[in-house]
């Protein structure tokens, strides 16, 4: 800890020293040296150097209230580099199947994966961590690579002129609907958030990706399907 630093402290009124010498340096006795303990804690935990003071002096409940409101700062920071680590193994792994390979399609796909999960609610990102949580990065990504080989199979079968209602595409339908089913576990919100989002982004990123997103054409294709 640097004298200088401690001198801050004291600027703002988070620790005082005991006394002053004559020549003007300051003591600090057995109190502040344990308020300086508390001082490192509490910003080893991210409370600013702003709500010290209060947190310091205050009662018990104080320190209470800020620490879960850390607690919920923290959760919407993990959420959000899981969604970074889910987006970042999503192109790397459309790279490993050759679907992309210059750089300006990389950047394209990251900003667009971004603008998905952007307009997520609290709400909506504590269901889909809780999701992650249940399943698992691994089977995410399992499921995740199964989805441009289904994709495939069925723009396929459309191209063909093959009947929405031909057993094989119902097949195909049927695993679209566990493969939803699953990440979502069948929550509404979960899966009418995710159709909200492939709308507003889905057009542009299948301009990118053409082999690997749903146009809207597919999509009905897929939901004759399924009816």
């Amino acid at each position: 800890m640097s004298v200088r630093t401690l001198h801050y402290y004291g600027e703002i009124g988070i620790l005082e020293p005991r006394e002053r010498t004559e020549s003007g340096y300051r003591l600090y006795g057995a109190e502040a040296v344990l308020r300086l303990q508390r001082i490192r804690v509490l910003q080893e935990l991210g409370v600013p150097l702003a709500a010290m003071q209060r947190l310091l002096d205050g009662e018990g409940s104080g320190l209470a209230e800020e620490l879960a409101r850390l607690r919920k700062e923290l959760a919407t920071r993990i959420s959000t580099l899981q969604d970074l680590q889910l987006r970042i193994g999503g192109v790397l792994q459309l790279i490993e199947q050759g679907g992309i390979a210059e750089p300006a399609q990389m950047f394209a796909i990251l900003r667009l994966m971004s603008g998905l999960s952007a307009g997520l609610s609290d709400e909506e990102r504590e269901l889909y961590a809780e999701r992650r949580e249940a399943v698992g990065e691994q089977r995410i990504r399992e499921v995740e690579a199964q989805w441009p080989p289904l994709i495939a199979a069925v723009r396929a079968q459309m191209q063909q002129g093959t009947d929405p209602q031909d057993p094989q595409v119902r097949e195909l339908a049927r695993q679209w609907r566990a493969l939803v089913a699953e990440f979502s576990a069948g929550n509404p919100q979960l899966e009418r958030g995710t159709v909200q989002r492939m709308r507003e982004h889905g057009s542009e990123l299948q301009q990118q990706l053409p082999e690997a997103i749903p146009d809207a054409e597919l999509m009905d294709y897929i939901r004759r399907a399924m009816d």
